[in-house]
């Protein structure tokens, strides 16, 4: 196309790593980009019911052609996004404006992206799908289970084009009957270069941070970060460090959450009096964690990506996590940057933590490693693969008209 593909983004509400890849897109000469919130929520001081704790992002959210759709009151903590809260109107008209080339829906877990889906059908609007889901264990056999193979590929079938952030997610559009030809990727990246410098400047005042965190010189140090909830599998990583003793490990844990109280319990029982808890951290925080650590790991039993692993590789250091999160089969070279071990294993999370720890020059290595493979992880990217997947509709579109004619013929 010689003139830019204007193109609507539907996200249910404003996220902290999204805005700087929506930025960089609204700058390509080669799209003409509005993104639509369904939601305020997240805009500005509100209660997370993850982190337990009322938040507001310390980073731009905005930057980019966009507006809200619904807003929320951010004082009533009932007031949380959820399949059918809030209410949105206008997607109708937005879909039969005729403004826009094409719609690229974030995720289908609320009623107003379904609706855009089927509006922007019904208009012959071309739709793009980008969301986390991953295809592995756990998989129960529970009725909504046997109910998203039932519905998915009918859904899917309103889709022309996919765009897969991960080996995991491609194969979960694979596992639903979506086709080879309408799979683009689009890798899940953070912007590295915001922590790549975040975490060079902390290194210059990493001691004096050391010392406030308590934290003796000398003892390596292991990173947890995120949400404390029970899939996250902290207790685990609690088990696994207190069973180093010869290592002396400090455990960092940057997070906050409603397993919090129950996790220091644990570590009391264990007598593993080398956890720290400095709670809730903002974005602006973390590189100072990324650069202080010797290690991160995400030991969580059900994680569709982990983009605290893309953050943490800038800062060059080595990670491990679990079977169950969705971004180490992409991230995480068996022994390169990073271990994976089997989610629940505590025996083979303490054995994956112990060879990175034991050898210091090694674990540099690794951290070099994976510096190397997020800088491949990126937002350049995902533009080539959107702009792939919008230059491709309209053929991917003929073959499927084709395909339905000839099903569909008398």
């Amino acid at each position: 196309m010689n003139k830019p593909y204007r193109l609507a983004c539907l996200v249910t509400h404003p996220i902290q790593y999204q805005a700087p890849m929506f930025r960089y897109l609204a700058a390509d000469p080669a799209l003409s980009l509005t993104v639509f919130f369904l939601t305020d929520l997240t805009a500005g001081p509100h209660y997370d019911p993850g982190f337990r704790t009322q938040i507001e992002w310390d980073t731009p959210l905005g930057g980019y052609s966009h507006r809200f759709l619904a807003k929320i009151d951010k004082c009533d903590r009932k007031q949380r996004l959820s399949f059918w809260r809030p209410s949105v109107h206008g997607l109708w008209r937005l879909m039969a404006s005729g403004r826009f080339d094409a719609l690229w829906v974030h995720g289908y877990g609320h009623h107003g992206l379904l609706r855009a889906i089927l509006y922007a059908r019904a208009n012959r609007v071309p739709v793009l799908l980008r969301g986390d889901s991953r295809f592995g264990p756990p998989t129960p056999r529970t009725p909504n289970h046997q109910l998203k193979h039932l519905l998915l590929p009918r859904l899917f079938g309103f889709v022309d084009a996919f765009l897969a952030i991960g080996s995991a997610n491609r194969d979960y559009y694979r596992h639903y009957g979506v086709s080879e030809d309408r799979i683009f990727m689009t890798p899940y990246a953070v912007d590295n270069d915001f922590f790549t410098a975040g975490a060079e400047a902390a290194s210059r005042r990493r001691e004096a941070f050391r010392a406030e965190l308590a934290l003796t010189p000398g003892r390596p140090v292991i990173l947890y970060a995120g949400k404390l909830q029970r899939l996250k599998r902290v207790n685990d990583l609690l088990e696994a460090c207190a069973g180093l003793a010869h290592l002396r490990p400090y455990l960092l844990i940057a997070g906050d959450g409603g397993e919090r109280d129950a996790l220091q319990a644990r570590a009391r029982a264990l007598r593993f009096d080398s956890a720290r808890w400095p709670g809730f951290q903002n974005q602006t925080r973390m590189p100072a964690f990324y650069d202080l650590c010797d290690l991160l790991v995400l030991p969580s039993d059900n994680e569709a990506w982990g983009l605290v692993l893309n953050e943490v590789m800038n800062a060059g250091k080595p990670v491990i996590a679990s079977d169950r999160v969705g971004a180490a089969r992409d991230l995480i070279r068996e022994g390169i940057n990073g271990h994976i071990v089997p989610a629940s294993d505590v025996a083979a999370l303490r054995d994956a933590i112990a060879s990175v720890l034991a050898n210091p020059a090694r674990a540099a290595r690794m951290g070099d490693a994976s510096r190397k493979i997020v800088s491949k992880w990126n937002f350049q990217a995902g533009r080539a693969g959107l702009l792939d997947a919008l230059e491709q509709l309209p053929s991917i579109r003929q073959r499927r008209f084709a395909y339905l004619h000839m099903t569909y013929q008398p």
